[in-house]
């Protein structure tokens, strides 16, 4: 394994291991009752007892789509593996990663029944930033039979696939502003 992707894989790791470590040292702070959903309004109304479980979800969740989509460039073909589309494979991973971290910490922090208007920011702003770098890294992805917008009239030429990718990165990009 190259250094650059032990690297990669060690920060993922750590972004996955992340909130169960943060559930860990304050789960004794955390109520005997605590609340699990809010309604549209911010008001508490879903309540369970507690249990360390709850917090593992979310990061096993994560966990697997990790390995899900650090599986993916073994099943494309050999010339489908180009640079932009493992880049934009390594930035899907981290951007996802990013967000489910963020949505699991802010869990554990509103079972409290705080208002969670912070995690309604957190996850809107994590959606956009995840159009934004999928935005970003979209024009790169060269003709393939894997990833990218794909029909038949991207596959079949060239030059319509690197039209549409062009066009749609802008979309996506300027939809995560």
């Amino acid at each position: 394994m190259k250094k650059q992707n032990l690297r990669f894989e060690l920060i993922a790791l750590c972004l996955v291991l992340f909130p169960i470590i943060y559930a860990m040292s304050v789960y004794d702070q955390i109520p005997d009752t605590m609340v699990t959903h809010y309604n549209i309004k911010g008001e508490p109304d879903g309540f369970q007892e507690k249990n360390f479980v709850y917090f593992l979800i979310l990061p096993g969740v994560s966990f697997m789509l990790n390995l899900l989509l650090a599986s993916i460039p073994t099943f494309m073909p050999e010339g489908d593996q180009k640079a932009g589309t493992l880049r934009m494979l390594q930035a899907t991973r981290m951007a996802t990663l990013l967000l489910l971290g963020g949505i699991a910490i802010s869990m554990v922090q509103t079972t409290d029944g705080r208002s969670p208007d912070y995690l309604f920011r957190w996850l809107g702003g994590g959606i956009f930033l995840l159009t934004l770098l999928l935005g970003n890294y979209m024009k790169e992805i060269k003709t393939n039979e894997f990833a990218g917008m794909r029909n038949r009239y991207t596959l079949s030429d060239p030059e319509v696939w690197k039209a549409t990718h062009r066009r749609s990165s802008y979309w996506f990009f300027y939809s995560g502003l």
